[in-house]
């Protein structure tokens, strides 16, 4: 009797344990943690399991609506760009962006833009960050609970001083002189090309202190199914990384950030000039993760795609492998209805690819396969190479919002502009 019982005990734990394997497989297995080594960055990875729920294949894009965010035209900071944009549980967008002289230039803010009404109207630019240095790319990530995660890069002041003939003629001498003092006051280390993100915790209402990260990217990192947050970007100026594209983790909403893994990309894309940089990180249903990088020519301003995935959470990573278009920095969108979304810019006018301005592809296998390009919006100069970085968000009645700088109609400098529309299957 006793031998019995001592079998059924055994053999419910045998069950408990194929039960417990059984889950992880099925949700891309258990994340690592801290502790785990880094495997090797040549690893490549397994193909996609696609999901079982039966994604659409065949889409018809509508353009409901192109408008815009923010424009300044009264002040000398009319120049806008490097957008990204969230929604939180409420329904409210909430897009951030660079305000600025020039597109090159150490006189940058962060600003913040919010709309209750899917992204149809926005309230003024509210000023998140404006200090000594340049406050370039600015991303959003919603975390939940009220909770926003903002990230931020700023230009090392080397490389200010060294491009003087960009942007000094442009500032009066007493502008000049505020703006050298200030940067004489700060340390070694807070002139260096810096990466930060700072956390609100009421909708963004009022934000924390800033937190340098290792890595910086236009767009942020992704929430994964598990909560954690992953970044992947380029080594900024507080890292000993080297040249080259990482992925890192924070498990406690952004506050400390852990391990370091290399995407690897092809020999051809790390000489001759090209650079590698620019990626966004999304996370599939099927617990897959995806991640697009811009790679641009020595001699071109043609810029192309990577793309590459991981299905160990991020710590390893498939050989980049350059898409069949034309166009970057991109980014990813996994629609409610298993639809992958990639919204791009096209810089570079041309009889093949058409004229410049924002563009998007759809996949319904998990990126391995895209549509045709769909236009989303057309710059009034059709060779204007000053946009792009759209960003994109779905709203709860499926409607897509993409946020992007370019020149609205025949002003000088660019502003945020949006575009509303929807991804509608074919019967």
């Amino acid at each position: 009797m006793q031998s019995k019982k001592m079998m059924k005990r055994w053999l419910g734990l045998l069950l408990v344990l194929v039960l417990l394997l059984a889950s992880c497989a099925t949700n891309g297995g258990v994340e690592p943690s801290d502790t785990q080594e880094s495997k090797s960055e040549e690893s490549t990875t397994a193909a996609p399991e696609i999901p079982e729920k039966v994604i659409p294949t065949k889409l018809r894009a509508n353009i409901l609506a192109t408008g815009l965010v923010g424009r300044q035209i009264t002040t000398r900071q009319q120049y806008h760009g490097w957008p990204s944009v969230c929604v939180d549980e409420n329904g409210t967008l909430y897009a951030v962006a660079s305000r600025r002289y020039l597109h090159i230039c150490p006189f940058g803010e962060t600003v913040m833009y919010t709309s209750t009404d899917g992204g149809s109207t926005w309230s003024p630019g509210t000023v998140i960050n404006d200090t000594p240095m340049d406050e370039r790319y600015a991303g959003i990530v919603y975390l939940g609970d009220g909770k926003l995660l903002l990230t931020c890069f700023n230009h090392a002041t080397e490389f200010y001083l060294n491009y003087e003939v960009g942007w000094k003629k442009y500032v009066t001498q007493e502008e000049y002189d505020q703006l050298l003092a200030s940067w004489a006051a700060m340390s070694d280390a807070e002139k260096r090309s810096v990466s930060y993100v700072r956390i609100s915790e009421d909708y963004g209402k009022t934000w924390g202190e800033p937190i340098s990260v290792p890595v910086f990217a236009p767009h942020g990192p992704t929430v994964l199914s598990t909560g954690t947050l992953l970044y992947v970007g380029s080594a900024s100026g507080q890292t000993d990384y080297g040249a080259g594209i990482y992925a890192i983790r924070s498990k406690d909403g952004g506050k400390t950030w852990t391990h370091a893994y290399q995407i690897p990309v092809p020999d051809a894309y790390q000489k001759n000039g090209y650079r590698v940089c620019e990626p966004h990180v999304t996370q599939l249903e099927s617990g897959r993760i995806v991640v697009v990088m811009r790679v641009q020519g020595p001699t071109t301003n043609d810029l192309e795609t990577l793309i590459t995935y991981s299905d160990d959470w991020g710590s390893t990573w498939s050989m980049a492998k350059v898409m069949d278009w034309q166009g970057a920095p991109a980014h990813l969108l996994q629609l409610e209805n298993g639809v992958l979304v990639c919204t791009y810019s096209r810089r570079t006018y041309s009889d093949t690819h058409g004229p410049t301005g924002i563009y998007a592809r759809y996949s319904s296998d998990e990126g391995v396969t895209w549509s045709d390009a769909i236009t989303l919006s057309v710059s009034n100069d059709p060779y204007s190479d000053d946009l792009g970085y759209p960003a994109t968000e779905q709203l709860a009645d499926g409607t897509l919002v993409s946020v992007y700088y370019m020149r609205y109609q025949y002003d000088n400098k660019p502003s945020i502009m949006y575009t509303k529309w929807q991804l509608n299957e074919v019967e």
